[in-house]
């Protein structure tokens, strides 16, 4: 029974397993109280509501979170070992961690990256 497991032996299991619903949301979290001091207006004469911003943590996770319409806002996130993930996406509501395709692991490496302070 245990063969039939689609997963692939010597690879650690958080490697393997998509990111928790609730580890998501906790990430997402984390995030935007990292980077809730720099989001700034950037109105254009085409997108007048537009705010952006973005920090790198004292831990190295590069933050960044963008709207250019009151309806739709983007959070998105990378660290060493972790490549540009959609961590939050907003449409009817904010969809904290939806949709995002990551890997337990890697959620777990950009959150321990999140840290209050700028990185020096």
């Amino acid at each position: 029974m245990i063969d039939s497991i689609p997963f692939e032996k010597g690879v650690p299991l958080m490697e393997q397993t998509r990111a928790l619903p609730a580890q998501l949301d906790r990430l997402a979290l984390k995030g935007a109280e990292v980077v809730f001091d720099k989001i700034e207006v950037q109105g254009s004469p085409s997108f007048p509501d537009a705010i952006i911003g973005s920090r790198v943590s004292g831990g190295g996770t590069y933050v960044s979170f963008e709207s250019i319409t009151p309806e739709h806002s983007v959070m998105h996130m990378h660290a060493p070992g972790v490549s540009s993930k959609k961590v939050a996406e907003s449409g009817q509501g904010f969809l904290y961690g939806l949709p995002a395709d990551m890997t337990a692991a890697e959620a777990a490496r950009l959150s321990a990256g999140l840290k209050f302070e700028d990185s020096k």
